[in-house]
């Protein structure tokens, strides 16, 4: 059983993986750990996470397209 660090560290390790960008989302996170998250994660988002927040990060790490209709 792997915590969320450790799961972060085996995919960076990963040559087939270390690509993924990492988005933590926590309910509450300490000092020290939101420190630990921001240098080994792409992302950070406070739970309850609104769609306004998570809708822009996921535009900057995922290509996409906007279709005029």
């Amino acid at each position: 059983i792997m915590d969320g660090f450790e799961v972060t560290q085996t995919l960076h390790q990963d040559a087939k993986l270390k690509g993924i960008p990492i988005i933590a989302v926590s309910a509450s996170a300490l000092k020290n750990d939101e420190e630990i998250i921001n240098k080994t994660c792409d992302a950070y988002l406070r739970k309850p996470v609104s769609r306004y927040e998570l809708i822009p990060l996921l535009m900057h790490f995922l290509k996409y397209k906007i279709i005029d209709s």
